[in-house]
């Protein structure tokens, strides 16, 4: 079964730092163009974050997999700093 990978891979891509500025809702301006549809990145991070945390083996298909891997891993790292509280 592979993993699964992200659905904003084949939009355009504004890179920063090896790092795709993808929309976010927010009512802050930025950096990053407005969301067209209501499914945004941090979403997606939230949703896929079990499915994806039991694979051993991840392979990176564009920029968006690699943001939602790090937003998996901040994901992660928040969890267990909150558990040794």
């Amino acid at each position: 079964m592979p993993a699964y990978h992200s659905t904003f891979l084949g939009e355009s891509e504004r890179t920063v730092g090896n790092i795709v500025l993808l929309p976010i809702h927010t009512t802050y301006r930025g950096p990053s163009y407005p969301p067209s549809q209501e499914y945004d990145i941090i979403e997606e991070t939230l949703d896929l974050f079990r499915a994806n945390s039991f694979f051993k083996n991840f392979d990176i298909k564009g920029p968006a997999d690699r943001l939602l891997i790090y937003g998996i891993l901040a994901q992660a790292r928040y969890f267990l700093k909150r558990n040794h509280s």
